[in-house]
């Protein structure tokens, strides 16, 4: 699994026109001063009360299933959360929205990046005693934070190659799969190479953990808007544990000199329901 750390990635640098937003370091994790506060907003771990932030760090270590104790905080019993992979993320960025350390409560957003650039979020809703400078956490309730998808990575490679896979030999894995077509993929200098129609497989990774009620869309259109419908009849959809991944073939080229007509793959994500239902474009990639 180390291994995809080193994986460089040529082959979307020319195509990704838009949608791949970065997160920001980590904050400093040392602690602040022990105050009570009834509420309390702030994103930065080193303004945090020292009680909170050490609650925070010892929880967001939970999730992460990093092994590492923060001192005096121990749990009363082990808080569930479900992270595939749990080992390959780290916390980015923790809120505070409560706290009041008086009454042993607490209230937080913890956001997370895995080492290809995923993330998702979950909020904590926590209550704990403090005793001889010791902190028990008595109960912790972690829950999904619903983000916006805003990231994503495309690749396009030759469909025989994809042809090739059969229920036995598909990628089991969001991050297996991520391997398979970071290798498979063309770059920009090799594609020049390629004259005249050929079939494609596009495939593109959505970055960002989404609810179930969220839908992914790609399509394949000579236009760039996000409201020019593209045609998307051979897409397919694949769901590692709210990470998605779109697939869709086409025959096209991808470059000649007689084809002044570009092409773009665009990503597009559905989410809420009924009258409330929104469809943003999140990543535009120039195939030609």
């Amino acid at each position: 699994m180390k291994k995809i750390l080193n994986i460089i990635l040529p082959a979307i640098v020319l195509f990704l026109l838009a949608g791949c937003n970065t997160l920001g370091p980590i904050a400093n994790m040392s602690g602040g001063n022990n105050t009570n506060v009834q509420s309390v907003a702030t994103d930065n771990i080193l303004s945090m009360p020292k009680n909170a932030s050490r609650i925070i760090l010892a929880v967001s270590g939970k999730i992460a299933d990093t092994n590492k104790n923060i001192k005096n905080v121990v749990f009363e019993s082990e808080p569930r959360v479900n992270l595939p992979y749990a080992e390959l993320f780290n916390l980015n960025r923790a809120a505070l929205l409560a706290y009041n350390d008086q009454a042993g409560t607490l209230r937080a957003e913890l956001f997370f990046n895995d080492t290809l650039g995923r993330t998702c979020a979950f909020l904590i809703n926590a209550s704990y005693i403090v005793k001889d400078k010791k902190i028990m956490v008595q109960k912790c309730k972690i829950s999904e934070k619903e983000m916006p998808a805003e990231n994503s990575v495309c690749f396009i490679f030759p469909a025989k190659e994809y042809k090739k896979l059969t229920k036995d030999t598909m990628p089991k894995s969001f991050y297996a799969l991520y391997e398979y077509a970071a290798k498979q993929a063309v770059t920009p200098k090799k594609a020049l190479k390629f004259k005249g129609k050929k079939e494609w497989v596009v495939m593109t990774f959505l970055m960002d953990r989404i609810p179930g009620s969220a839908k992914m869309e790609l399509e394949l259109s000579d236009k760039p808007g996000a409201s020019d419908k593209g045609y998307d009849v051979f897409s397919r959809y694949l769901i590692y544990s709210g990470w998605r991944v779109g697939v869709i073939a086409g025959n096209f080229y991808l470059a000649d000199p007689d084809s002044t007509k570009p092409l773009y793959a665009k990503v597009f994500c559905n989410s809420g329901g009924g009258l409330f239902a929104s469809r943003k474009m999140i990543g535009r990639y120039k195939l030609r």
